[in-house]
């Protein structure tokens, strides 16, 4: 294999059974692949589940979740601009529920 010249019959016989046997193995490797490729699957969705399990825990932990009322008061009051333009920012309306009540619960930040 590893020259130029045409092979004997002895090399072409050798290289016609390598060709069959490995033809053979390719097929019986087929059935392997397939397992193989949707186990790959499957746990790459337990990968992507876990991920998002991940991620939403981390975000319940954060820690702009367990700020007091008072200083979340503070800071929106803290953000508005004075004198207020004529319509007020919204952006913190849309971040939670939670900010969206103290927002709305504040007289002094819709009357500055």
């Amino acid at each position: 294999l590893s020259v130029n010249a045409p092979p004997n019959e002895a090399e072409v016989a050798g290289l016609r059974q390598i060709v069959q046997e490995s033809s053979a193995y390719i097929d019986a490797l087929q059935p392997q692949i397939i397992k193989a490729q949707e186990t790959l699957s499957a746990l790459m969705g337990l990968q992507e589940t876990a991920s998002r399990r991940i991620a939403d825990a981390k975000r319940i932990l954060h820690p702009m979740r367990s700020l007091p009322q008072d200083i979340l008061t503070e800071i929106f009051l803290s953000c508005t601009p004075s004198p207020l333009p004529s319509k007020p920012s919204l952006e913190h309306l849309h971040v939670c529920y939670r900010w969206r009540e103290t927002a709305l619960s504040l007289p002094r930040l819709w009357s500055m």
